[in-house]
């Protein structure tokens, strides 16, 4: 089974200075949310599983990266938490570069530095996430939208 622990240290890091902190992943069919249970929780600090409305509960990790997951739900979603598990940022960097909007924040990405990563320099700084500030070369901003486009 996978562990959580690298999402449980992205959400500490978030937590520092935000009060809610919350993921998205986009699949084919659904949205997945990602989102830090509170201090008055079941379960705190637990990153809690949901469909993108919060009423359906995928399951959660717990601070030790334990990860328990209900069995009701389809193989796509499985699938999909399996791959933020596994990959953590980089699949997360790459849903918001194929959606064209930052996993983190929701906002359409347009700054062409914030497309290539798949999120903008704001979330990198508030999730303590790699920010480069190099501009891409035309050239390389070409290849990313030819890329984007075969990902369609």
């Amino acid at each position: 089974m996978t562990n959580g622990s690298k999402i449980i240290q992205l959400f500490d890091k978030a937590s520092e200075s935000l009060k809610w902190p919350h993921f998205h992943y986009k699949t084919e069919h659904h949205i997945i949310k990602f989102t830090r249970a509170g201090g008055q929780a079941k379960y705190p600090g637990t990153v809690n599983i949901l469909n993108k409305a919060g009423d359906s509960f995928y399951g959660r990790i717990h601070r030790d990266g334990r990860l328990d997951l209900r069995s009701t739900f389809s193989s796509e979603i499985d699938q999909a938490i399996q791959l933020v598990l596994e990959k953590g940022i980089e699949t997360l960097a790459l849903n918001g570069l194929k959606y064209n909007r930052c996993c983190f924040c929701g906002i359409e990405l347009t700054d062409r530095r914030s497309v290539e990563h798949g999120y903008g320099p704001i979330c990198a700084e508030k999730w303590g996430l790699p920010w480069d500030n190099v501009a891409l070369t035309v050239e390389d901003e070409n290849a990313l939208l030819r890329s984007i486009r075969q990902k369609d």
